[in-house]
């Protein structure tokens, strides 16, 4: 792996250090949203060094997983083969979230986890993440986004102060019409919000 996906890697566990969670039950429990039913085929856009994909593989029949990085699919790929993780139900691609080589109704549920505020164009890598998942199917992403309430607090202030990603609220507005069932919650102290629905006729 190289040096960015190392670094990637190292700023992941300061991160889950900072809001005093515990990654691997975070990610089980952003995962477990999905409802994944054995044999489920699964999509993960950006999936950065596969920290999530381990788990993902834990509960799908199938998990395709892509990045725009050649680097971190291949960070990606050491990590899965170092959790006995095989290519036989792990995909690994390199490929742009907002223009996705499948068809559509091709998965069951589709996952991204960080890094989606900062797409170039939001409304369609959603819209993308969705129209690749079967009606009936569940789409679940999330980033950096303070919750509301928290704004005026010190923790809020401190937090924005220090990395201004922490601005960015739930994009709601951009879900595509065929969302159904849309739920929004914050996790780690409400520094990160989570959208799941389900993928409608």
């Amino acid at each position: 792996a190289g040096q960015r996906a190392r670094e990637y890697d190292r700023g992941m566990e300061v991160l889950f250090q900072t809001f005093a969670t515990d990654e691997p039950t975070v990610r089980e429990q952003l995962t477990g949203l999905l409802g994944l039913r054995a044999g489920a085929r699964v999509l993960e856009t950006g999936c950065g060094t596969g920290r999530d994909t381990v788990h993902l593989a834990a509960k799908a029949g199938a998990v395709y997983a892509t990045d725009l990085s050649a680097d971190m699919i291949q960070a990606g790929r050491a990590r899965l083969a170092a959790a006995g993780l095989g290519t036989d139900r792990v995909h690994l691609l390199v490929s742009e979230a907002t223009r996705l080589p499948f068809a559509d109704g091709f998965f069951d549920a589709a996952y991204h986890f960080g890094g989606i505020n900062l797409f170039p164009d939001l409304k369609r890598g959603i819209a993308e993440m969705a129209r690749v998942v079967k009606p009936g199917g569940k789409v679940v992403f999330g980033d950096e986004g303070l919750a509301p309430w928290l704004a005026e607090s010190d923790f809020g202030r401190i937090l924005v102060n220090s990395n201004p990603l922490y601005r960015y609220q739930p994009p709601i507005a951009l879900l595509p019409v065929t969302a159904r069932d849309v739920a929004c919650r914050w996790i780690m102290n409400g520094a990160f919000y989570v959208i799941d629905f389900t993928v409608g006729e």
